[in-house]
């Protein structure tokens, strides 16, 4: 059967991995006036790419549920979009992709799904390649795609200063298990570290016996 999409076949596609989270900044200016921000941060942990276009939708555009569970294992909640990367195509969002998303979210009851998009070209002798990248995310009210910021955090400068306003994440198994394996050494049921509380017992005992050895020694001395 031919493609629907002219080179359809050659893209490459694949869900996006990750969590999204609410982050609230409080700025205090010269003038002591408060100055909240609320931003919506969509954190990519990993992805899954796939084999071929056809192993999530079809050429209407038609994202099949039971293919989309086979891709992503049982992992649902931690799939916040997806991508596509085309060659010598524009950088715009085509109408097959837009049904493909609305497919998406209708599949996976996430009105709230990502649409990242890659696009490359070269140049007329083939000397320089240009890889762009845009983030996408459909807004119901505007009933239009709007175009978000994007940082890759790993790709940093050295030595530049930054304040990181949390942790970074990974949900990847192994590293879960890896943490729990070893959690046990450190910290009780309770969650408490055991080294943070027998470090507070030895210097608690420490100070008594030194409070204990001023008030028995007969040269003056003063406590601070």
């Amino acid at each position: 059967m031919p493609d629907a999409v002219p080179g359809e076949r050659l893209h490459q596609v694949g869900l996006l991995m990750g969590e999204t989270r609410r982050e609230v900044t409080n700025i205090i200016t010269d003038t002591q006036m408060d100055n909240i921000e609320h931003n919506i941060v969509v954190d990519i942990q990993n992805h899954i790419p796939c084999p071929q276009p056809s192993c999530l939708y079809n050429n209407a555009g038609t994202v099949d549920k039971e293919l989309l569970n086979d891709v992503i294992g049982g992992a649902q909640e931690q799939v916040i979009g997806w991508y596509k990367f085309r060659r010598n195509t524009p950088q715009q969002i085509s109408l097959h992709e837009q049904q493909i998303h609305r497919s998406m979210q209708a599949v996976l009851e996430a009105p709230d799904l990502f649409f990242l998009l890659f696009t490359t070209h070269s140049s007329e002798n083939h000397a320089t390649y240009v890889l762009e990248h845009r983030l996408f995310k459909w807004l119901e009210s505007c009933r239009r795609f709007l175009t978000l910021p994007m940082t890759i955090t790993n790709l940093g400068q050295v030595g530049q200063q930054e304040y990181w306003a949390s942790p970074i994440s990974s949900r990847r198994p192994s590293y879960g298990d890896l943490v729990d394996k070893h959690k046990r050494k450190f910290m009780s049921k309770g969650g408490d570290m055991h080294g943070v509380k027998d470090l507070i017992e030895l210097n608690r005992d420490l100070q008594n016996r030194l409070q204990d050895h001023l008030a028995n020694s007969p040269l003056p001395h003063r406590l601070c």
